[in-house]
């Protein structure tokens, strides 16, 4: 027996060590699929950002403004939405600040990236796109514009989802906002989604991710892409196991 004891405790504390890595049932993250930083300003309208470190918004607004782009795995969400059916979800985009610039605050919004254009999201760090990555102008440089969800040909991705006019959002506009302040820097922050705002992301068939960005003064906001490792967004899906209420209830 006395040999026995320093087996079995070896035995316990790796299995507790297993159990603490193993992601939890009733969680999903997801890193996003791809990202690309998306630069308005006429003379980077071709850029393609999709290995960009850095990823930014800047007023909309603005011929200088700034978009991010990103998808994640929209079956996986769509699985542990059926999985998760009766019970209520909450969904975040964990994003860890860079840092913000012309101010202390800026109130960053997602809308759905809604388009029957497939994107890439290339290998450039903000310089000229080769032919098929995503830029400003085109979902695919040089191959296929952005177009609508119903297949109409737009200028550009503002001009697919934003009307400058009346300042409103033409795709689907998630509810909640998250203001970021200039102490979040080299900090995780997170934008809560409304239970339409996923399912429209896990199940619209024309859906192909979401942007983020801003809309006030000429506040400049990053966040570290994808390719920084565990700095990276991630698309943060739980359940609450006390409220059995489904995603999909409507208010």
């Amino acid at each position: 027996m006395k040999t026995a004891l320093p087996a079995l405790a070896f035995f316990l504390i790796h299995a507790a060590a297993a159990a603490a890595e193993k992601p939890a049932a009733n969680e999903l993250s997801l890193p996003p699929a791809k990202d690309v930083r998306i630069t308005f300003y006429p003379a980077e309208s071709e850029f393609n950002g999709g290995a960009s470190p850095r990823l930014r918004t800047s007023n909309i607004k603005l011929n200088a403004g700034e978009a991010i782009i990103m998808d994640f795995d929209r079956a996986a969400i769509a699985a542990f939405l059926d999985k998760n059916k009766d019970k209520r979800v909450a969904a975040k985009l964990v994003m860890v600040s860079r840092g913000l610039h012309h101010g202390s605050t800026a109130k960053i919004e997602a809308a759905a990236l809604d388009t029957a254009s497939d994107w890439n999201e290339g290998d450039k760090t903000q310089t000229k796109a080769s032919k098929g990555e995503a830029t400003f102008v085109a979902a695919q440089f040089e191959t296929k514009a952005w177009t609508t969800a119903d297949g109409k040909e737009v200028p550009n991705l503002r001009d697919l989802f934003f009307d400058s006019a009346s300042d409103t959002i033409k795709t689907l506009l998630n509810g909640p906002t998250l203001t970021v302040k200039a102490a979040d820097t080299e900090k995780p922050v997170a934008l809560e989604l409304d239970a339409t705002f996923v399912e429209h992301l896990a199940r619209s068939a024309n859906c192909r991710g979401l942007i983020v960005f801003n809309r006030d003064r000429n506040m400049l906001a990053d966040f570290y892409s994808r390719e920084q490792d565990n700095n990276g967004p991630k698309l943060v899906l739980s359940v609450n196991d006390s409220e059995p209420v489904k995603i999909s209830e409507k208010k």
